[in-house]
């Protein structure tokens, strides 16, 4: 492995202004993950097993998970 580390492309001086905004993104995208996991963890489901198999209820659950990764896919670069 080279000395800079696995990413040390991105710390060049040509590649600054690519390098903060692969921050700031992948930042983001992981905060939003995180938000997304502890709303399902915490949506109370978890509390009322009899209603989570409900067709509505897991449909409603279903287009929630699936809402928070397509606004991830939505702002590839």
């Amino acid at each position: 492995m080279c000395s800079g580390g696995l990413f040390s492309w991105l710390r060049s001086s040509e590649n600054r202004m690519v390098s903060a905004y692969l921050t700031f993104y992948q930042r983001f995208a992981i905060a939003h993950l995180g938000i997304c996991l502890l709303h399902r963890l915490y949506s109370g489901l978890n509390l009322n097993q009899d209603k989570a198999t409900k067709p509505k209820t897991v449909q409603i659950v279903r287009n929630r998970f699936t809402w928070c990764f397509s606004t991830l896919e939505n702002r590839s670069l």
